[in-house]
């Protein structure tokens, strides 16, 4: 067993299913953004802001809060990805060892990317939530985000028995 403290510093080389993680998540991010200064200059000053279980609009705001959205979700994506440089520092599920230790940074490192996709493409699903629920349409877009939720959760699972496979 390879303790915390000692856990070797690896160069994992992204493989080529990285990299399409990695771009995907930028292009979500720089998408947040695009989606934002689109809506910024066709929303009214007021803007719904919060809605309930049922997808109805339960506060409204100031439209400058939308700007937000796409900080911090630019702050998650930067702070996980930074993070994600670091997998020797992370708690794993189960025992780092010589033998296992390239493949457990390796599913760590995914995990932490698929959970920037994710947020990426929820923040940019508020945005469009928002800027839709100003014609009365709080539906459709309102049964992704159990969606998601779920997805991340799914995604959690199914890190946890890869990491425990032996």
């Amino acid at each position: 067993m390879i303790t915390k403290e000692i856990r070797p510093k690896i160069d994992i080389k992204l493989q080529p299913k990285d990299k399409y993680m990695e771009y995907l998540g930028l292009l979500l991010i720089f998408s947040v953004w695009v989606l934002f200064l689109y809506f910024w200059f066709s929303l009214p000053d007021i803007v719904p802001m919060h809605f309930d279980f049922k997808g109805n609009i339960d506060r409204w705001g100031n439209k400058n809060e939308l700007i937000l959205l796409p900080i911090i979700t630019s702050v998650l994506y930067i702070g996980m990805t930074i993070i994600n440089k670091f997998p020797h520092k992370f708690n794993f599920p189960s025992e780092i060892t010589a033998e296992n230790v390239e493949k457990q940074y390796i599913l760590a490192t995914r995990f932490i990317r698929s959970l920037k996709i994710t947020i990426a493409l929820m923040f940019n699903l508020i945005l469009i939530h928002i800027a839709n629920s100003i014609n009365g349409n709080t539906k459709m877009e309102f049964l992704l985000f159990p969606a998601l939720i779920i997805g991340i959760f799914s995604q959690l699972i199914i890190y946890l028995i890869k990491a425990n496979k032996k």
